[in-house]
């Protein structure tokens, strides 16, 4: 697991971006999978069941996933005038490391 954090503008999404498209481009990897705030036990749930089953019926035929967590909305990047709340990314960072060892 990679985290990356600082200022607003510095280029983090787009290292990881960088990082992911490498992965794909080498192989093995087969897409992205875009999270967002992990805010309930069921939307963990959710995530938990979607990779087991990909892990179980999907990964030898297609490669594996990589999990982005971009706490930001897609709005951010459009216009500097956009303010971003980011709540419980602590929490959610801690819910996607128990993910990721399914």
């Amino acid at each position: 697991m990679v985290v990356l954090t600082g200022p607003k503008g510095v280029g983090k999404s787009t290292l990881a971006l960088y990082g992911i498209w490498e992965l794909l481009r080498g192989g093995g990897y087969y897409g992205v999978v875009r999270l967002e705030e992990i805010i309930d036990d069921i939307a963990e749930l959710a995530i938990e069941n979607f990779l087991e089953t990909y892990k179980r019926d999907f990964i030898n035929s297609f490669g594996k996933l990589v999990l982005l967590y971009d706490p930001s909305p897609t709005t951010a990047y459009a216009s500097p005038n956009v303010k971003i709340e980011v709540r419980n990314v602590e929490n959610t960072v801690k819910q996607l490391m128990n993910v990721a060892t399914l």
